[in-house]
């Protein structure tokens, strides 16, 4: 079999998702997706296109990019290479994963426009039909979309946690109408 870095960033992400949807390992979840999310990275760079990594060093200029790549990658790093004192541990979570694979499928979106998976756009489409970000927080162009996933998905975004997990189903089975309707462009 041949495959092109862009195929292995794929079809490891793809990987990634259904590991994640049957809360399967977290360390191979999320190795399987900060190996793609590197993919993804770096060939949006290649092209000159902007990246999540660009928005987080944007959103915190008292940082140098090498503090943020260490921060970004360190658990990703941990899982590949020994600790030097044998004794160091590393904690993941659920959370840490959900978020990686989110800005994961963003810079995938990125790269690839439309023509992205259809299985890692829907991704996005869950993560954002059930994140519960701070209610409190000031009005943005995304209260639309929220709004419209809301209406899509009722009760989603406030089930419990099993639950918006159970319910990936119902987003894949509608995910090709909902990103016609570019409801996954976070801008």
């Amino acid at each position: 079999m041949r495959v092109t870095n862009l195929n292995a960033a794929h079809r490891q992400f793809i990987t990634a998702i259904d590991l994640f949807f049957r809360r399967s390992d977290p360390v191979s979840i999320h190795s399987l997706a900060s190996n793609s999310r590197e993919i993804y990275e770096k060939l949006l760079q290649k092209a000159g296109k902007e990246r999540v990594f660009d928005l987080i060093r944007d959103s915190h200029p008292n940082h140098t990019e090498q503090e943020l790549w260490n921060a970004l990658n360190y658990s990703r790093n941990f899982f590949k290479h020994p600790p030097t004192d044998g004794q160091e541990e590393c904690e993941i979570s659920f959370e840490m994963n959900r978020s990686l694979l989110f800005y994961a499928s963003l810079d995938c979106g990125q790269l690839c426009g439309p023509n992205h998976p259809i299985k890692i756009q829907a991704y996005a489409v869950w993560f954002l039909a059930t994140d519960r970000t701070d209610e409190n927080s000031p009005p943005s162009p995304s209260i639309e979309r929220t709004a419209f996933l809301d209406r899509q998905f009722p009760g989603l975004r406030q089930a419990s946690e099993e639950e918006q997990l159970l319910r990936w189903s119902d987003i894949l089975a509608v995910a090709d109408q909902l990103t016609e309707l570019d409801v996954i462009n976070v801008s």
